[in-house]
């Protein structure tokens, strides 16, 4: 979509192919035990922009933060990264402290540092990441609140074409214009399109519990980007496997 940047999430070994895409980011490290950084053997050969993706999921362990960060930034300069973008995960002093220590030294480099909402405190300027489901709200208030708060160039909306299924603690629940008769079992009810939420959803009962199903398509994604672009928003992510066949 024209003036608005969409990177393409992509493990090493599917990075080429990413790269035809869009520019990339590179799903090729990950923060293991004591904080160390670990990076894929098979790095591959990139031209254009791209940042550097670390995974956090298997943090286990604290250990020294300077040097955590000081290896982050040491591989942004060696392989030509603008920017790194850490999946952190629950929010804690540690980790707000470690972040804050990366965000420093990021800053005096001019490199981008993109963090998850819950994140949005610590420093000055970097960069949030922002979910493109939610069945809170509409989507384009929730954006404008986030961009009022954070500033839309700060902004980067993740993109999740993928079915995320909301429980809802009981039938009530449901928003009226999400509200679909469905049938009693784990039985599917009809498939309808928010404009509330600009996503597609479904509704069904399992074990008398309610429900919600939302998804994207291409053309869902179309809005939303569109609705991004309209608050002033110039940055999203798509994983490589859900980008094909996706983007407009």
């Amino acid at each position: 979509m024209e003036d608005l940047k969409i990177y393409i999430s992509s493990p090493p070994e599917l990075a080429s192919e990413a790269a035809r895409l869009g520019p990339v980011s590179l799903m090729a490290y990950d923060i293991g035990r004591g904080l160390r950084l670990m990076r894929s053997r098979n790095m591959p050969s990139l031209g254009g922009e791209r940042l550097m993706e670390v995974s956090c999921r298997r943090l286990t362990g604290f250990g020294p933060q300077e040097a955590l960060a000081e290896s982050i930034l040491r591989q942004c300069l060696i392989y030509g990264f603008s920017g790194a973008v850490l999946d952190l995960p629950r929010k804690t002093q540690a980790l707000l402290a470690f972040a804050q220590v990366l965000y420093d030294r990021f800053r005096l480099r001019g490199l981008d540092l993109y963090l998850p909402e819950g994140f949005a405190g610590s420093g000055e300027r970097h960069r949030v990441l922002v979910g493109a489901q939610n069945y809170f709200g509409t989507f384009s208030a929730r954006l404008e609140l986030l961009a009022r708060r954070y500033g839309p160039e700060r902004l980067a909306l993740c993109l999740e074409p993928r079915p995320a299924d909301f429980a809802l603690p009981c039938r009530q629940s449901l928003p009226p214009r999400l509200s679909s008769p469905v049938p009693g079992g784990a039985v599917p009810g009809r498939t309808f399109y928010s404009k509330y939420h600009e996503a597609n959803y479904m509704t069904y009962s399992d074990r008398g519990r309610a429900h919600l199903v939302m998804w994207d398509d291409p053309a869902s994604l179309k809005r939303k980007l569109t609705v991004a672009k309209s608050l002033g928003i110039r940055t999203a992510f798509i994983r490589y496997e859900d980008s094909v066949g996706m983007l407009l």
